[in-house]
C-alpha cells in the first residue's frame, strides 16, 4: 500500500482536558506559517467548560483565513487520499492530529501525549471515521513567531542584577582556585618529589591548605546567600502569580482546575531562582573555555583536538537528549496537573465518596492519574539511562585515549608525569563549564513547559472589573436594571440567557424560580459582575456595572451560594474576612440576624473558636448562619441568595429572612423551596434563558401554568 509521507506539525501541548481542539488547530496554523498564542485560539474556538465540537473548529479557522473541509470516511481513505496534515476526530472524546502513516504505523501529535507513533490496529480502534482538511485561502497571513524562550528568561532575569554579579563572583573565585590546583600538581610531582626538594614541600602545603580554606568560606557564604536569594524570589514569585490569579475572570476559574493552578504556582517559585543559577555564569563559562582551551594547547595539540572532539560528541548528544526529553516534559506537567486536581477534589468529595462506598471506584480513577504520572517518570528515566551512559563512556574513553598517548609522550621524554597530571586537571576544568553550559541548556528546554503553563495564565488578561477607586462616591441605591441581556459559555452556541430585561427597585424581594440548567445560577453571576454579557448593560442607579470601581460594588453586592467556604480560624476573623473595618458591633448584629449569635456564644471561646478546614466541627445549618452572617456584617444594599438556605430548616429560615428584611436590603432570591419564594414581592420564572411568567405567588398559582407546575412538583 502507498502512503504519503508524513509531515511534522510544532508541537503544542494542551494544558487543560478540554482545549484539545484548541490545541490541535493551533499546530495546523504554525504549520502553515502563522504563530497564535494557544489561549489566544482557546478563546477564538469558544472553549466552554464543556469543551468545543467540530463545527467550532471550522468556524474559528476560517477566521484565520484557513479553508476548512469535513469528511467522514474509513480506514483506506484515510490512510492515502487525505490532504496531511489534518484533524481527526479520536475515540469520540478527543482530537489529534494526523502525520501521516508509515511501516510502523500512524504518526499522531496528540496534544496530551505530543508525538507518536501506533499501530494500524491501534489506529482503527481510535479513528472515529470523521476528520478536517485545511488549505490556506487569500485572507490567510502568515504572520507571528513561537513564543520565545529567550523573552521569558529575559523578562525574568530582568530585575535580578546584583544574584547574578553575586554568582558571578562566587563563581570566578572558584575557577581561580581550580586553576591553580593543576599547577601545584605539577610542581608536587616535577621539582619535589622528582627531585628530592623538601624545601618547596612545606610551602606548597601552606598553599594547599590556603586554598582550601578559601574554598570552605567561598562554599558557606555561597550556600547562606543562596538560600536568601531562593527565598526572596519565592516570595517574589508567589506575589505577582496570586495577585494576578486573583485578578483573572471568573471564567477563567470555570474551565482550570485548582491542583492545576497550584501546581503551575509550584513551577513559579522555584523558576527564576534556578534560572539565576544556571544562566549567570554562562559569560564566564564562555571565558573559562577559551582559558582552558589556550593552556591545553599550551601543553599539547594533539591532546587538545581530542579533548575538544569529545567535548563536542557530548554535546551534540546532550541536545539529542533535551529534545527527547522535552515532550514528555510537557506530557509529565499535564500529568502532574490532573493528578493533584484529582487528589484535591476526592479529598473534598470525600463525605460523598465514603457515604456512598465509592472509595474503590475513586481508587481506580485516581491510580490511572497517578499510573501516568508514573509512566511519564519512567519514559523520562529510560531516556537518561540508555543515552546518558554514552556521554560517560565516551569521556571515559577519552581519559584512557589522552592516558595512553600522555604515556607515550613521558616514555620519548615529550612530557613530564607532572604535566601530564596537570593536562589531565586542566581538562577536567575545560569539560566543567562545557558540562555547565549544556546543563544549563537542558534545564532551561525542560523547563519551556513550565514556563509555557505559567505564561498561558500571565498572559491572561485581567478582569475588566478590577477597578480599585477609593475617592468613588456610593450614591443611595434605588434600583438595579438588566437590559437586553444576552450571555453564553461559548461564542459559538446558543446564549443561555438571551434578550433578559428586568429592573429590581430598592428594597424590593424578587424570586428567579425556574428547572435545573434554565439559567437562574448564570444570571446570579451576571449580576454580581462574576460574568460579563455578550450583549446589553447591566446598571446600577444609572451607572453601568463597568463604571463602578470593584471596591465599591462589592461593598454595593454581596451573594450568599450553596458552596460554602470557611477557613481555618476564628469564627471572628470568618465572619469578618480579616476587615479591621467592621466593628463587633456590626459583627454580633449580623449573627444575631443570621440566627447563629447565640450557638456561638454556647462555645467555650466564643467569636475566638477556631473552626476546621471548610467548617467541618460545624452542622450543615450552622456553616450557612456563618455564611450569611459574614454578609451581613458587610451592610450591603444588595444580596443574592443561590439555595443559601437549603441546610435551614424552615423555623430558622423564617427568622433570617425577617430579620433581613427588616434591614430594607434589596433581595435576589435563588430556590426552589417554596417556603421562601412565596413571600417575596415579585417571582419570576424562567425557561430556557427566557422570563417565561412574572408576578406573586397568589398570581402565578392562579394562572395555573408553568409556576404551579413547578412548585407543586417541588
Amino acid at each position: 500500500m502507498f502512503y504519503k509521507p508524513c509531515i511534522k506539525v510544532p508541537v503544542v501541548m494542551q494544558l487543560e482536558n478540554v482545549e484539545c481542539g484548541a490545541a490541535c488547530l493551533t499546530m495546523i496554523l504554525a504549520h502553515y506559517g502563522k504563530w497564535v498564542p494557544l489561549n489566544q485560539v482557546r478563546e477564538e474556538c469558544g472553549i466552554s467548560r464543556d469543551g468545543c465540537n467540530l463545527n467550532n473548529i471550522t468556524l474559528a479557522a476560517r477566521n484565520y483565513g484557513l479553508e476548512v473541509h469535513s469528511y467522514s470516511c474509513g480506514l483506506n481513505h484515510i490512510m492515502t487520499k487525505v490532504k496531511l496534515p489534518c484533524i481527526i476526530h479520536w475515540h469520540f472524546n478527543h482530537f489529534v492530529v494526523l502525520n501521516g502513516f508509515t511501516k510502523k504505523g500512524a504518526m499522531l501529535t496528540d496534544p496530551a501525549q505530543g508525538r507518536v507513533v501506533i499501530s494500524i490496529e491501534e489506529f482503527s480502534e481510535g479513528f472515529t471515521g470523521v476528520y478536517m482538511e485545511f488549505n490556506k485561502t487569500s485572507q490567510f497571513i502568515a504572520d507571528g513567531k513561537r513564543q520565545s524562550i529567550c523573552m521569558f528568561v529575559k523578562n525574568r532575569l530582568s530585575n535580578s542584577i546584583s544574584p547574578i554579579i553575586f554568582i558571578l563572583l562566587t563563581s570566578v573565585i572558584t575557577c581561580i582556585i581550580a586553576l591553580i590546583y593543576p599547577v601545584l600538581g605539577r610542581i608536587f610531582l616535577d621539582y619535589i618529589l622528582s627531585k628530592s626538594n623538601p624545601n618547596w614541600l612545606y610551602n606548597l602545603i601552606s598553599v594547599m591548605l590556603l586554598l582550601l580554606l578559601s574554598q570552605i568560606i567561598v562554599a558557606v557564604i555561597t550556600g547562606i546567600t543562596s538560600l536568601k536569594i531562593q527565598g526572596k524570589y519565592a516570595i517574589h514569585a508567589d506575589y505577582c502569580f496570586i495577585k494576578h490569579v486573583l485578578r483573572l475572570p471568573f471564567s477563567f476559574f470555570s474551565k482550570h482546575m485548582a491542583g492545576d493552578i497550584s501546581v503551575r504556582q509550584d513551577s513559579n517559585r522555584t523558576i527564576s531562582y534556578t534560572l539565576i543559577q544556571r544562566l549567570a555564569p554562562t559569560f564566564l563559562n564562555l571565558v573559562l573555555l577559551i582559558t582552558y582551551f589556550f593552556i591545553m594547547i599550551q601543553y599539547n595539540v594533539l591532546l587538545t583536538v581530542i579533548v575538544v572532539s569529545i567535548t563536542c560528541i557530548n554535546s551534540i548528544l546532550a541536545r539529542i537528549i533535551s529534545t527527547k526529553r522535552l515532550e514528555i516534559s510537557r506530557v509529565q506537567a499535564t500529568n502532574i496537573g490532573k493528578l493533584m486536581s484529582k487528589t484535591l477534589n476526592g479529598l473534598q468529595m470525600i463525605e460523598s465518596i465514603k457515604a456512598n462506598g465509592s472509595e474503590s471506584g475513586f481508587y481506580k480513577i485516581w491510580a490511572g492519574n497517578q499510573a501516568a504520572v508514573n509512566n511519564t517518570n519512567i519514559r523520562l528515566d529510560n531516556i537518561s539511562i540508555s543515552w546518558g551512559m554514552i556521554p560517560q563512556l565516551i569521556e571515559k574513553l577519552g581519559n584512557i585515549i589522552i592516558l595512553t598517548l600522555g604515556a607515550f609522550y613521558i616514555m620519548k621524554n615529550h612530557f613530564t608525569v607532572g604535566m601530564l597530571l596537570a593536562f589531565q586537571g586542566f581538562m577536567a576544568a575545560f569539560i566543567q563549564p562545557v558540562n555547565s553550559l549544556i546543563s544549563a541548556g537542558q534545564a532551561i528546554q525542560e523547563m519551556r513547559s513550565s514556563m509555557e503553563r505559567i505564561e498561558d495564565i500571565m498572559q491572561t488578561k485581567p478582569d475588566s472589573f478590577c477597578i480599585i477607586d477609593s475617592s468613588y462616591k456610593t450614591e443611595s441605591f434605588e434600583y438595579l436594571e438588566l437590559n437586553n441581556i444576552s450571555f453564553g459559555y461559548s461564542k459559538y452556541s446558543n446564549p443561555v440567557i438571551d434578550d433578559f430585561n428586568l429592573k429590581i427597585q430598592s428594597g424590593t424581594s424578587i424570586a428567579i424560580v425556574g428547572t435545573s440548567g434554565c439559567g437562574k445560577s448564570t444570571l446570579s453571576k451576571l449580576i454580581s459582575g462574576l460574568f460579563e454579557p455578550w450583549s446589553g448593560e447591566i446598571s446600577y442607579f444609572d451607572n453601568s456595572l463597568n463604571e463602578i470601581p470593584s471596591n465599591v460594588f462589592r461593598k454595593l453586592l454581596a451573594v450568599v451560594d450553596q458552596n460554602i467556604v470557611l477557613f481555618e480560624d476564628t469564627i471572628e476573623n470568618n465572619i469578618k474576612l480579616w476587615d479591621s473595618s467592621i466593628t463587633d458591633e456590626q459583627m454580633y448584629a449580623a449573627a444575631q440576624d443570621a440566627q447563629i449569635h447565640s450557638t456561638i456564644m454556647d462555645r467555650q471561646n466564643g467569636y475566638q473558636e477556631i473552626l476546621l478546614e471548610n467548617g467541618n466541627n460545624l452542622s450543615g445549618g450552622q456553616r450557612q448562619c456563618i455564611e450569611i452572617a459574614r454578609v451581613l456584617a458587610q451592610n450591603p444594599q444588595v444580596i443574592i441568595f443561590d439555595e443559601a438556605t437549603s441546610a435551614l430548616d424552615a423555623d430558622t429560615e423564617y427568622k433570617v429572612m425577617q430579620a433581613i428584611r427588616s434591614r430594607n436590603i434589596t433581595l435576589i432570591i435563588i430556590s426552589h423551596r417554596l417556603s421562601i419564594v412565596r413571600d417575596c414581592d415579585e417571582i419570576i420564572v424562567m425557561d430556557n434563558g427566557k422570563i417565561s411568567e412574572r408576578g406573586s405567588h397568589n398570581e402565578l398559582f392562579k394562572q395555573n401554568k408553568m409556576y404551579t407546575k413547578y412548585i407543586t412538583t417541588e
